[in-house]
């Protein structure tokens, strides 16, 4: 035996068990706390009739939340108060570290529209409800970029 080998006392196991327990649940509420979903976003077919722009968004969300979601809802959100988002996707499954591709078509209006054109990001939530029932909505932090055609791992 290794002279300075000591054996373990019951608090020090215990100490040691309650850092490890710890070092294992700290990354899942850095997860909660940060950027739970991220994605990229197209618009395509464009036209404009009077006050709105008709359009498909086609956006690629990333799931970072560390836990595959089964049955959400994604949106795109009306900014300007409404109740009903522009579009929603509903029963969507986003895998754990991956990604889902989601395409509509959509009225907007044209001020939104031009926001978008100035570099305002639509605005995009994710919901719904956890292991213990309760029902949850996160942003999605977007960005405009092109997306990659359908098939390609990029």
């Amino acid at each position: 035996m290794n002279a300075h080998h000591q054996p373990r006392t019951p608090i020090v196991r215990t100490a040691m068990l309650l850092a490890l327990g710890l070092a294992a649940v700290v990354p899942a509420v850095q997860a909660i706390d940060g950027r739970d979903f991220a994605g990229r976003y197209q618009t395509a077919n464009e036209v404009e009739s009077g006050e709105d722009v008709f359009l498909t968004f086609e956006t690629e969300l990333f799931n970072y939340s560390g836990g595959e979601i089964l049955g959400a809802t994604v949106r795109l959100e009306n900014p300007f108060g409404a109740e009903e988002p522009y579009a929603s996707w509903l029963e969507v499954n986003l895998p754990a570290d991956d990604r889902v591709r989601l395409v509509t078509e959509a009225t907007i209006p044209l001020r939104e529209h031009d926001a978008w054109r100035q570099g305002a990001m639509p605005r995009l939530t994710v919901e719904w409800q956890d292991a213990e029932g309760l029902t949850r909505r996160m942003p999605v932090e977007l960005m405009r970029d092109r997306l990659p055609e359908q098939g390609d791992p990029s």
